[in-house]
């Protein structure tokens, strides 16, 4: 019984303490949406220019084998067009693995919510039946 009554009596402090933890998760979770998408647009204005460097390198390759061929010489990749393949995929797999990062937190404030909502609820029902 003591407990019970305990609960009862704390309950509107624990609705007031779970009111204000949905509030700030969801804020939070507002913000890693946020930077979610920012970074979902970062990854497919990296992956355009992966693809524009994957045609110019072609383009480049086509252009020295043709003149290889003429000079009967050996073609080497320019190193800038190497080196910025090499930044651009560095780059982005990186953001590519902060994205799995903010999903996996976008789905335990999900879960952290969720809980929130159910103390909310119960607390919620304890203070209607103190006022009844």
């Amino acid at each position: 019984m003591h407990n019970s009554l305990r609960r009862t009596v704390e309950a509107p402090a624990r609705m007031d303490e779970a009111k204000q933890t949905i509030a700030h998760l969801c804020s939070e979770r507002a913000a890693l949406r946020d930077e979610a998408a920012k970074t979902e647009a970062l990854i497919a204005k990296l992956q355009r220019r992966v693809e524009d460097l994957e045609q110019r390198i072609a383009r480049e390759t086509q252009a020295a084998s043709r003149s290889m061929v003429d000079a009967d010489g050996e073609f080497v990749m320019p190193e800038a067009l190497t080196r910025l393949d090499v930044e651009l995929r560095a780059t982005l797999a990186e953001r590519q693995s902060r994205l799995t990062e903010l999903q996996g937190e976008l789905e335990l404030i999900q879960d952290q919510v969720r809980d929130a909502q159910r103390t909310y609820g119960s607390a919620r029902a304890a203070v209607a039946e103190i006022e009844l």
